[in-house]
């Protein structure tokens, strides 16, 4: 039984498919090779942030107009950017075309290259995207934060707790 075992074993390991090996692309100002035991580096594809063709316009952004957070609160602003073609792409992959302009850096923060907002104090918002090549084409955002309800400490957890 354990010859069966130990030779299935043998069999079905050199029956393994091989993964796939990454070649790196040549280099010549690599001056150091790895070894024949140093696995290969990975190489890092690079993000298409240009639109699929290049005459393609920015024809619309799409994003929600009003939104509503509490103090302290973040969200990510998201939406698709439509193009003279039709296609409809996220903001995600067009990021290099946009601008992102918090006009009420008081209120609120605005990190324009993750996109996120976090409410700062209560009051009304307006974050404008807008189409880098297109300036007059824009979306503005009204953002109404609202303060934290009164009787909440927000370092505080409410836990609801039986002891028997």
């Amino acid at each position: 039984m354990k010859r069966l075992i130990l030779v299935l074993s043998v069999f079905m390991t050199a029956c393994a498919p091989t993964p796939p090996q990454a070649t790196p692309p040549a280099s010549p100002a690599a001056s150091v090779q790895p070894g024949p035991s140093a696995p290969p580096s990975p190489t890092p594809t690079p993000v298409n942030s240009a639109p699929p063709v290049s005459n393609d316009q920015i024809q619309a952004i799409l994003t929600s107009g009003e939104l509503t957070l509490q103090v302290n609160e973040e969200l990510m602003l998201i939406g698709d950017v439509e193009f003279s073609s039709g296609k409809k792409i996220t903001f995600d992959s067009v990021l290099a075309l946009l601008n992102f302009e918090n006009q009420n850096p008081d209120l609120l923060s605005l990190d324009a290259s993750s996109r996120l907002v976090k409410a700062l104090k209560a009051g009304t918002a307006k974050v404008v995207i807008a189409s880098k090549a297109r300036p007059d084409l824009k979306a503005p955002i009204t953002i109404t934060i609202l303060p934290v309800p009164a009787g909440i400490d927000p370092n505080v957890a409410l836990v609801d707790l039986v002891i028997e």
